[in-house]
């Protein structure tokens, strides 16, 4: 068996001898049957559909297409890799491929012999090397499979698939508590991109300046201090604390100190993909953060005009944003300007109402916050899981 060098190798060596389970390479029991589907190119998607497209992104389904011809259709369930991603997906019904970076895995061995969904939480449990946006098949086929009976594994996935599937639950109450004040905003301001409610539209130039980020130096990062955000730590509308880097504090960047509640927006992203110009209220994880460059703070100015919450909200509105990313500059790495936002022309709608509106946002984020904890509890518990099912110490 040829091992490779990012799985724990102790662990699969003590399985196959002291538990029997059998031992594989991913291409001894999957072949790559990707030549054999037909890939949808991004802008034919279409967002309700009678067939499913599979992508390398982080949703299930990436859209949809009613044209049937070239559907991939097999009687068993196959798995979706995202090259460049490598996200890992089990798919059980005939679907279309997205066009860039999947891989389409289909089973080799007698489907008796092991259980699809089995290797498909194995994958999920296995750490591969991330090369950035480089491709990862490379390693992925290096992967060794462990494989008890075929009774086990079927045991495993049932206990999988109940952890997974209370996450899948707290998870669709917070997309709905989102959706709940997004139809708030609509009820309350009408729709902002038509101004259909005729407010006064004010350019942002008099409700707001904008700070941009300073230029650290990746080499001069420190283990602990000040942290500092960078585009991947705000992009996702919230604070995510992934790859957070720190910085030793200093009085001359206290321009670019952010505090919990400052409203921060990303700059920078990629041209045609909606991976910028992202708002973000910071939370109170840390007391304050160092502004990165490619990013800038939002100061709302002191004339009583404008809610950050507001603000926050209008700028998630599709078309809002599109006015920003439309006009980012950059062949392929695409920037919003400062003054793209400061020319920026949107309804204000009087303070009181924007003041209501923050106040129910705020009384749906504690309540979100509670459901977030849960979820936190839930995904910690399916890692246990997962972690002891694949060393053999769940049933034994």
């Amino acid at each position: 068996m040829d091992y490779n060098v990012f799985q724990n190798n102790k662990i699969l060596k003590s399985v196959n001898e002291n538990l029997k389970w059998e031992l594989y390479n991913l291409l001894d029991i999957f072949e790559d049957d990707t030549k054999n589907a037909r890939k949808i190119k991004k802008e034919q998607y279409l967002e309700e559909g009678e067939y499913l497209i599979i992508d390398q992104g982080q949703s299930e389904i990436a859209g949809y297409t009613n044209d049937k011809d070239g559907i991939y259709k097999q009687e068993y369930p196959f798995l979706i890799f995202g090259d460049h991603t490598r996200s890992i997906k089990y798919i059980d019904a005939p679907i279309f491929i997205g066009a860039d970076g999947v891989k389409l895995l289909k089973p080799k061995l007698d489907i008796k012999r092991f259980n699809v969904r089995y290797v498909y939480y194995f994958l999920q449990n296995v750490k591969l090397p991330s090369n950035g946006y480089s491709r990862h098949f490379k390693y992925l086929k290096q992967v060794v499979i462990a494989l008890p009976i075929l009774e086990q594994q079927n045991k495993i996935v049932k206990v999988l698939d109940k952890a997974q599937e209370l996450i899948d639950k707290r998870k669709a109450q917070i997309e709905a508590l989102d959706e709940l004040v997004k139809s708030r905003f609509i009820e309350m301001f009408g729709n902002v991109n038509t101004n259909s409610k005729n407010w006064d539209l004010v350019s942002m130039y008099k409700l707001i300046d904008v700070v941009g980020g300073y230029a650290f130096k990746s080499t001069d990062f420190v283990e602990e201090g000040i942290p500092v955000l960078k585009i991947g730590n705000i992009n996702a509308g919230y604070f995510k604390s992934t790859n957070l880097m720190f910085w030793k504090r200093d009085n001359r960047l206290n321009k670019y100190l952010i505090k919990p509640g400052d409203l921060v927006i990303s700059l920078t992203g990629t041209v045609g993909k909606n991976d910028y110009g992202n708002v973000c209220i910071m939370g109170n994880d840390y007391n304050e953060y160092y502004l990165n460059q490619r990013n800038a703070k939002l100061e709302i100015l002191s004339n009583n005009s404008l809610n950050k919450y507001y603000l926050t909200y209008i700028l998630k509105v599709p078309e809002i944003k599109k006015r920003l990313t439309g006009i980012s500059r950059g062949v392929r790495q695409a920037n919003i300007a400062n003054k793209d936002i400061l020319n920026l022309e949107v309804p204000i709608p009087p303070i009181n109402l924007q003041n209501q509106f923050a106040d129910f946002v705020q009384q749906v984020d504690k309540l979100k916050l509670q459901i977030q904890e849960s979820l936190k509890e839930l995904e910690d518990n399916f890692n246990s899981l997962m972690q002891r099912a694949f060393k053999g110490e769940l049933f034994n």
